[in-house]
């Protein structure tokens, strides 16, 4: 035992070493701390003036702060503290652009760069990713997946931070190229383990894979051939995953089967992680209730939401009948749409008319509201063609009763046309029932005056209207035809405004409408291809016209179109289905006045086919070995059958010019067998014909329109002005040879082609003569004409069936500049 004494002497040694230590203790530790202190606070006074500029409201100062700030961050001669807190002010104060985080990417994979550097530039870029701050393209997130496989752990770990981060903030991730990319990644076992995880964790923290995320990370904690650090970075990867996804599931978690998918991920690892581990069993737990935990929550939400409907239902009461009337409603809309859809139409009409207010549980429903209510069914294609069927007899009626149409009823189908570069020897619906139940067609059709282009439209035309569908251009539906064949107005303003204001008029008259139909239902009209618009004459039109008919233009609400022309259009150069009509076969003559005959029902005309056989043998003397037009065909079929019916001479005509001069007798005789009072004889009606055929067709040698008070002006030079137009007017509106071009009504044309041209033809004869030079000269003003010959092939073939005519009297020599002429357009089928 120490003596008390000593222990006295110990006891006081003690306190006075406590005593002189203390002092010094904290003295040095007072020091130190303000050592500490005074280190914190030392800024390098570049980056503190550069953040100061940063601060200010001068782009320019920024610009250049933030070029300095890159400068000392990519200066390897710069220390690590010094590079980072560069770093830290840069990307704290400026949202920086693409160009700037691809140069601090690049200096995390600078080899030169220290591992210090690296692991603390990345936890700065993953707090402003997080803040969305900033954002990382594809190439740059590849870079960082990069880094997780560095030999330095810890940057691994620090990488993984705003890895993650930039995929969670990435819009639109489920389409990006990015993801499948990642996945395969994630996927891949010969990928290094750290890339593995670390871009599987991404996955399932940013909760766009979450099941791909459990799957691989579950899979190396199973894997006993795996490292112990390997299993606790998969581990550390669940938990982490786990608890964001707790954290997140109210935000992230935009839908119910994006829940659903959470869950199954969720489960998936729950059920697959070892319950106990050497070593391990603490961190298992762990993340086994992270899981849990994150489970039941989602379990929660999806539970809420399921319940969440009828909730508010139970709780609002007020709701149940808003709903049911909502409900009732859209029953009666689509009983309706079933039983008698033209009535959703009648109703959106009344409430277009209709200024009605209707309160209903405080809310003020106004007729402009209801109209929305009817989700646009009033143009449901069952409306549609309710709407159709409705008009379609009133429609037929009119049709046929166009001028156009009844100068044309008679179709022969066993000509052969061009379809898309394939012969066809008889044209049906069925070749073109594919093209027309397209949701956009356009057709063309051409060929030469006289092949039967405007004929084949008004057939086509019937066969959109028809009953049977096997019958129908449309097998789908019926549509009805706008025959457009008229100049359209001249007005300015919006040029498809025109057309469509064309087409509203068209339609109003072939339907018979009192009142107009509205502008909404004529573009869903046109839209859904309930209406078949057909360009007559397109290549005839002037350029004012053509310029209004631009199917190309995305304003063209047109999506039926047919257009017949003498020229292959291209038509602003969309997609075309292109006829191209040819001429009868000499050796078709006799099949194709066969079926004419029968089409008319005059075949009981005929007693014998013996006498229709010889009616062919003379059409084939009179056109020869060549092919001819249609129109051309039909004329003398007509002939034929006035011949028989003993309303014309039993002489037939022997040549093409003396075949349209009996056509003209024809149709003029038969106005006077009606007893038209001041009827034209037959030789002034022939006079005034050349006349006005020639004015016609001397500009471009092809058969355009001609100025109405131009055209008066030469009939007075022959005539008296007030016979003049009395005779113009008799050739429009008893003969209906000619006619006014509308709306304008200044302008005349011949309404058949060919027509015009042998009239006109005949008229160069009588003047012409034998004179040689006016015939050069005519000759030269041919050749000069754009596309010659072959652009004014059916004119100069007029002409020279003509001369041939009264080859007596034209020199010898112009019939053989005019067969020289006529080879070059088809040495195959002309002969001499």
């Amino acid at each position: 035992m120490m003596h008390l004494y000593w222990h006295k002497v110990s006891q006081a040694i003690k306190v006075a070493v406590v005593g002189v230590s203390l002092p010094l203790l904290l003295s040095s530790a007072g020091l130190a701390q303000q050592n500490v202190k005074q280190e914190a606070i030392r800024v390098d006074p570049r980056i503190q003036r550069l953040s100061d500029n940063l601060m200010n409201k001068n782009p320019d100062d920024d610009l250049d702060a933030v070029q300095q700030l890159m400068t000392i961050i990519e200066n390897q001669e710069e220390n690590d503290d010094t590079r980072l807190s560069a770093a830290e002010k840069l990307v704290e104060k400026v949202k920086l652009d693409q160009k700037t985080i691809g140069r601090l990417i690049k200096q995390l994979v600078n080899p030169q760069s220290t591992p210090y550097f690296r692991k603390w530039l990345l936890p700065y870029l993953g707090d402003e990713i997080s803040t969305e701050n900033l954002s990382l393209n594809d190439e740059q997130i590849k870079e960082i997946i990069n880094l997780l496989n560095d030999k330095e752990y810890r940057i691994y770990e620090k990488a993984t931070y705003p890895l993650r981060e930039a995929i969670k903030n990435r819009k639109n991730f489920e389409n990006d190229k990015i993801k499948t990319e990642l996945e395969t990644i994630a996927n891949d076992e010969n990928q290094p383990w750290k890339t593995r995880i670390g871009v599987a964790q991404a996955l399932g923290f940013s909760g766009h894979d979450v099941e791909l995320s459990m799957k691989v990370l579950t899979k190396f904690i199973k894997d006993k051939n795996q490292s112990d650090q390997t299993q606790e970075s998969a581990l550390n990867s669940l938990k982490i995953v786990a608890d964001e996804l707790l954290k997140t599931v109210h935000k992230n978690a935009k839908n119910d089967n994006i829940k659903k998918d959470w869950i199954k991920g969720l489960e998936s690892a729950i059920n697959q992680l070892p319950k106990e581990k050497e070593g391990n069993d603490n961190n298992i737990s762990q993340v086994l209730h992270s899981l849990n935990n994150a489970k039941e929550a989602i379990n929660k939400e999806l539970q809420e939401s399921e319940k969440s409907f009828w909730k508010k239902l139970t709780d609002n009461k007020n709701l149940l009948i808003p709903i049911f009337l909502f409900s009732f409603w859209l029953f009666l809309l689509f009983l309706l749409l079933r039983v008698k859809p033209l009535s959703l139409l009648w109703l959106n009409s009344f409430l277009q008319k209709t200024d009605l207010s209707l309160e209903v549980f405080g809310i003020n429903f106004k007729t402009a509201t209801l109209r929305t209510l009817l989700f646009d069914l009033q143009y449901h294609p069952r409306v549609l063609d309710d709407w159709v069927k409705t008009n379609l007899e009133t429609a037929r009626r009119q049709f046929e009763n166009k001028q156009t149409v009844k100068q044309r009823n008679i179709y022969v189908p066993t000509i052969p046309v061009i379809l898309n570069g394939d012969s066809i020897p008889e044209l049906t619906p069925k070749d073109l029932q594919h093209k027309f139940s397209e949701s956009r067609e356009t057709l063309l059709i051409w060929g030469e005056g006289g092949s039967g282009k405007t004929t084949l439209a008004c057939q086509l035309a019937k066969w959109a209207m028809a009953d049977d569908p096997e019958q129908r251009l449309c097998p789908n539906h019926r549509i009805l035809p706008i025959f457009i064949d008229q100049e359209l107005s001249d007005e300015a303003g919006n040029q498809q405004q025109v057309l469509m204001e064309a087409i509203h008029g068209q339609l109003r008259d072939l339907i018979e409408a009192v009142k107009p139909i509205s502008e909404e239902l004529l573009v869903n009209l046109l839209r859904e291809r309930r209406l078949l618009v057909i360009v007559d004459g397109y290549s005839e039109m002037r350029p004012a016209t053509r310029n209004k008919i631009k199917p190309e233009l995305p304003s063209f609400l047109a999506n039926a179109l047919i257009v017949t022309s003498r020229s292959d259009e291209s038509l602003g150069g969309v997609n075309r289905t292109i006829i191209q009509m040819m001429r009868v076969h000499s050796s078709k003559l006799a099949e194709f006045l066969q079926d004419y005959v029968n089409k008319k029902g005059k075949q009981d005309l005929f007693k014998t086919d013996q006498e229709l056989f010889q009616a062919c043998i003379q059409l084939s003397k009179l056109v020869g070995e060549r092919d001819i037009t249609v129109l051309l065909a039909k004329l003398y079929a007509d002939q034929l059958i006035a011949n028989e019916s003993n309303q014309t001479t039993k002489n037939l005509p022997d040549n093409i010019p003396d075949l349209m001069l009996s056509y003209l007798n024809q149709i003029n005789c038969q106005l006077i067998e009606k007893g038209l009072e001041n009827h034209l004889d037959n030789l002034t009606v022939h006079q005034v014909a050349k006349v006005i055929a020639w004015q016609c067709l001397k500009q471009t040698y092809r058969p355009i329109t001609v100025p109405l008070d131009t055209l008066l002006k030469v009939l007075g030079e022959h005539w008296s002005e007030e016979q003049a137009k009395t005779y113009l007017k008799y050739l429009e509106n008893s003969l209906h040879i000619v006619e006014t071009i509308k709306p304008s009504e200044d302008q005349i044309r011949f309404s058949l082609d060919p027509l015009a041209e042998f009239l006109a033809g005949l008229y160069l004869v009588d003047l012409y003569k034998d004179n040689e030079k006016l015939w050069t000269e005519f000759l030269a003003q041919a050749d000069a004409q754009p596309g010659a010959p072959e652009s004014i092939k059916g004119f100069l073939q007029a002409v020279q069936d003509c001369c041939q005519k009264k080859q007596d009297i034209v020199p010898k020599i112009i019939l053989e500049e005019f067969s020289q002429r006529i080879l070059v357009c088809d040495p195959i089928n002309y002969q001499n």
